[in-house]
Formats: structure tokens, sequence, C-alpha cells
């Protein structure tokens, strides 16, 4: 018997069959007729009532090779849910509580209509592809984390079969693959580099760390429900629990902003505000943090660093500044043994000599915080290192960290510098990221001491301009993507409210009825990001959409907008910004676009990042001399621009 991408075509008939059968479960396949009471009377039991509309985590079209099946999530609507293809010999669905399955069983297209109790659809177009010229890929993220006897199971695509896999250790971590099915199985705990290679030579590299199962531990954060953080600052957390790699994202960027390497979550303060900081794990468990971010002087000052630390000679610890009423200072009562140094909120403790020093850390208001700094004498620390154990570099980002404790000279090694190289003078650690994929650098003192960093080169933070909107009902309107690795996926959170859709790295966003909703942009590496989007009732005469809008200071990123209602649409009109050093405007047809400045930039000069935002209106004349206009925010948010 032929196999198609080495997955035999008994094995496709075996999962239509499981598929079938669960969704003759989900049906309530049986005897007996529902809906009648033991007295044979007909009992009529009031439907209830529909909070959130149906939906499912998949995207409108989907493509999946041959043998490939992959998982999503049902919620909203009313359970029990159901899934059915209008074309079986091309593609297969199932449903087993809130998981719908989808798989590809021959070269076509179908579509994949999920229904609840109540008749509300949700239709999902297929297209399964034998070979559809994509590269070869894996559904497993670039690095991902797995427990101790666990085995997670990943789609492999694109590239040419038959496929193969290997461990680069496999007493960590062993792989198995069947047809297009990868499963990765946790041994011991440690690290593994696991290799996924095509027919001809394609390779794909997958980063394992395997620690010990937290069994039915649920996920967790170590920040409380409720937060303050003070605008330029940053609190520091642990993620654990749940089944990982976990993900998070903020509900609103424009007021703080997450950061999430491994286990390892920080949370900045930009502008006055409310966010909710929404932690998920692999399997769909969410945690959330409410965050408040006070305006400037209504919190205490403050400082992240403890009132007393220990620095090593040579160490460069950093830490941030908040709360009070800025501008800071810092003074060092012995600068012999320890200096400091404070730009803006960043404040950074140098240890030089064996002492004892006191940090002092003032507001302009005259209030003080302090730090005790002990600098203990050379090999009484061991050895350490200011880079966290997993770190995530951009390609060409060249970040540097310091080295301390254990006993110099201290020397650094990459053990694959084709991803990323190493460079340590005196204290200094310098990491460079070369290439996509994972790398492990050692750094070693004088006396053998090992400490590792994981590096993972290539992830650039995800993000979109703008990142938030509000138009009007039947408004297209357009945002850009940046960072993050393609493809891109879209998802919205209330279908009845907008449609979405993304190519390349443009978001394309149609507005469908009045409300909010949320489009979530996710990428390859399953990095998340929010687009909080509200649809206003359409107003009459000419306008812009969408306005208004915020950005940053630091986004040179061209904005588009859209003119409705002008005469003949829009032939003839002009356009007019009220500050051409930060926005020029020009129009095309019924689009305009916002660039910056040919050499110059949207920085606000001269005021703190708790000083005001910009605001540049937009200006749109018709041949008849109608107008309408909008208004583009530039959110201050650096003490001095670049």
């Amino acid at each position: 018997m032929s196999n198609i991408k080495g997955l035999s075509v008994k094995n496709i008939l075996k999962l239509i069959g499981a598929l079938f059968v669960v969704l003759l479960v989900g049906c309530g396949g049986g005897g007996g007729s529902a809906g009648t009471s033991s007295s044979g009377s007909a009992s009529v039991p009031s439907a209830p009532a529909v909070t959130t509309p149906l939906f499912t985590s998949a995207p409108d079209v989907l493509t999946l090779g041959v043998g490939a099946a992959q998982d999503f999530n049902i919620g909203g609507g009313v359970a029990p849910y159901t899934a059915v293809s209008n074309n079986a010999a091309v593609g297969i669905s199932g449903v087993k509580d809130q998981r719908l399955t989808i798989g590809g069983v021959s070269s076509g297209n179908s579509e994949i209509t999920v229904r609840d109790s109540l008749g509300a659809s949700v239709k999902i177009s297929l297209r399964v592809s034998d070979s559809d010229g994509r590269a070869l890929f894996t559904t497993a993220p670039a690095a991902v984390t797995v427990a101790l006897a666990s085995a997670p199971s990943y789609a492999v695509g694109g590239g040419t079969g038959p496929y193969t896999a290997t461990s680069s250790n496999t007493s960590v971590a062993t792989v198995s693959l069947t047809g297009s099915d990868l499963t990765i199985s946790g041994v011991a705990s440690g690290n593994a580099t696991l290799v996924l290679r095509d027919s001809n030579g394609a390779v794909v590299n997958v980063a394992v760390t395997v620690v010990p199962a937290t069994g039915t531990l649920a996920l967790f954060t170590t920040a409380p429900n409720n937060i303050t953080v003070a605008i330029g600052a940053a609190s520091s957390y642990s993620v654990g629990g749940g089944t990982g790699p976990y993900t998070a994202t903020s509900s609103n960027t424009s007021v703080a902003t997450v950061s999430l390497t491994g286990s390892d979550l920080t949370i900045s303060g930009l502008t006055t505000g409310t966010a909710n900081i929404v932690i998920r794990d692999s399997k769909g468990a969410v945690v959330t943090v409410a965050v408040t971010v006070p305006a400037a002087g209504t919190l205490a000052l403050f400082t992240t660093a403890p009132p007393a630390i220990t620095v090593a000679i040579g160490a460069v610890p950093r830490y941030s500044v908040g709360g009070g009423t800025g501008p800071y200072t810092a003074t060092s009562s012995n600068s012999s043994v320890s200096t400091v140094s404070l730009t803006g909120s960043d404040l950074t403790i140098s240890g030089l000599t064996t002492g004892t020093a006191n940090i002092v850390i003032r507001d302009s208001r005259g209030a003080v915080v302090n730090v005790a700094v002990m600098v203990p004498a050379a090999g009484t620390l061991a050895l350490f290192t200011t880079a966290p154990s997993a770190v995530t570099i951009a390609i060409g980002a060249a970040p540097t960290y310091s080295v301390g404790g254990g006993t110099g000279p201290y020397t650094s090694t990459s053990n694959n510098a084709r991803i990323a190289t190493t460079t340590l003078q005196g204290n200094n650690l310098t990491i460079t990221g070369v290439a996509v994929g994972s790398a492990t650098i050692s750094v070693r003192d004088s006396a053998g001491t090992v400490v590792n960093v994981n590096a993972t080169i290539g992830t650039a933070p995800l993000g979109i301009t703008p990142n938030s909107a509000t138009g009007i009902i039947n408004d297209r309107l357009v945002a850009t993507i940046t960072g993050g690795t393609a493809p891109f996926t879209v998802s919205v959170g209330n279908r009845l409210v907008a449609s979405a859709s993304v190519s390349g790295n443009q978001l394309e966003i149609t507005l469908i009825q009045v409300g909010q909703t949320v489009v979530t942009v996710l990428d390859a590496n399953n990095q998340s990001i929010p687009y909080n989007l509200t649809v206003n009732a359409a107003t009459p005469g000419i306008r812009l959409s969408p306005t208004p809008l915020t950005v940053s200071e630091l986004d040179n990123t061209p904005i588009s907008l859209t003119v409705f209602g002008a005469a003949n649409d829009a032939a003839g009109a002009n356009v007019f910004s009220s500050d051409i050093s930060k926005l020029i405007a020009s129009i095309s047809g019924t689009t305009v676009t916002l660039a910056t400045p040919a050499g110059g930039n949207r920085c606000i000069p001269g005021t703190a990042p708790t000083g005001p935002d910009l605001n540049v209106t937009i200006t749109v004349v018709d041949s008849t001399r109608a107008s309408g206009s909008a208004t583009v925010t530039i959110k201050n948010s650096v003490s001095a621009c670049p």
C-alpha cells in the first residue's frame, strides 16, 4: 500500500474513523428519545442565554499537508459542539469537549462547519496540499519546555517528505516522527536540540528544555492579582505550573507592557491608566494580573533594588527607580567601593573594591531611598552573570552583561558560533545574535566553575502599529505588524463586531457592527499581541478612519488612514498636517499616508517621560471644500530624544 507524506492510507482511514466516533458521541448517538419525561409527556427546556458568540481559535483559512492534523479550541455559544466537513475525502474534523481537531486526507479544498447546540455556526476554509511549496516547518516553537515523563505532539509539514527527526541528547529528550506527527518525550532534566530534516536536506531546529513535572499544579504567577507599577518602572515575577511554554500579553500596551522569557515575567509601566496582563500556558489555562499605573507623583519613591545588596568586584547590576517626583538623583557614600549611575529611571551600581557603601536615591521633592551595598573580597562570591539563564536576542543585536564572583580572569565560549558568538572583556560579557536558532553560552572562571546562558536568536518582539483604533461600521482599517516571526495568523474575539485577515505584515480589519472587541495577532513562535478595537455608528459628512489613534514617539512606521464621504472618492482632495516636523501627509485616492520627514523622527523634544503627549491633526479637504479630520496622538515615553 502506498504512503503519502509518510502517513499510509490505512492510517488516514483510522483517523477518519476515530474522528467520526467523536462526532457521533458529541451528537449524543444512542437509543432513547431526547426531551421526554418519564411519564411520556414532552418537556420543553428553556433556551440558555448566550453571552458570548460561538468562536474557535482556528484561522478563517487553514492550510494543512496531507496526513497532518491540528487541534484548536472552541468556546462561546452553547455547548455541546459539533463539526462537519463538506468534503471528507479532502478534510475531516471532530470535536471532543472544547477541542476541535482538523485533519488533511488528500489534496483539495474543504469547508469545516462548527456548530453549537442552538445552531450558531463558524466556518473554516481548509486547503490540503501534498506539496504546497512551503519551506519545511513544524508547529513546535523554536524553544519548547517539556515536563519530565510528558510527550507533547506537534505537526510537521512543508519541504519534501519523508521527514526524519533526531535528538542531540537522548538522555534528556527523545523524539519520534510518524508521518507528519512529531512527538517529543522528556526523559531527564536538561537541554537538548531536536533536528528535523526533509528528504532534500532542509533543517529546522527545536531547542528543548526538560523540567521536573509540575503534576497537577495549576498555572500561576508570583505577581499578585492587583499590582501598581510606576511610570518608567518595571516589576519582575515568575510564572509556573500548568503546561509550558507560556505566553503573556497586555490588554493596553500604551499603559503597560509585558515580557516573558521562559518563566521570567517583567511588567513595565508606561503611562497613567490600567491594563490587564493575561498569562496563558500551552493548554489554554489563563491567569490575569490587573495593573494600575498611577500619575507621576502619586506613588512613593522606590527602587527595584533591595534595601541591602551584595555586588562582586567588577559587577554592574541594573535596577529601576520610580514613584515620587522626577527627575531623580543617586549618590554613593563611598565611591572608592561602589559607584552609581542614574539615567532617567535606569539605576546602575558598580562594585570596585572590597568594603561597604550606601547608595542614596532622591527625587526632586527630597524623598529618599537608601540601598546598602557590600562588595566582598574576590573569590568569596560564587561565579555569576547578570545575563538571565535564558535570553532571547534579535539577529544582529549584541546585549552586554556583567560577570562577577568566582576567581578571575573569566572566559566565555559558544557551543554554536553559527547561531551566537560571545566576547568577554574584563567583566563585560557580550552575546551577539548571528542566525535563527539556539546556542549555549558558557562562562568560566579560572577555577573551572561554569555558568551557562541559553540564548535563543532571531525572535524579535511582536508589535502592531497602531495597536488600537476607533472606527465606523463598514470601515476598513490597516495596521502594520512589526517584529515577530512570519507567518502571522489572526483571530477576532467577537466576529459579530469585526473580521480580520493578514497579508504579509499587513493586518486588515473590516468593521461590521457597533461594539468593542480584541483582534489578536499570533506569530510562528507563538508570540501574541492584541489590537483593541471600538466600532461606532456611521455619521454623515467627510471623515477619516481610524481616529483617534495613538503611536509611540519611538515608532517611525508609516500610518494609513482611509477617507470616507469625500466628493468623487477624494479625487482632487488635499491633505494637511498640523505638525509637518513629525508627520508629513499625502493622499492617493481615498488613502492618506502619514510618514516621518526624511532624516527626522517623531520623538517629542525637551520633555520627561511624564510630560505632555503631542497631538497632530490631519485634515482632508475635498473638491467641494468639505473637510474632515483625524487626531494622531504621539505618546511621550522617553526622557530624551535619541
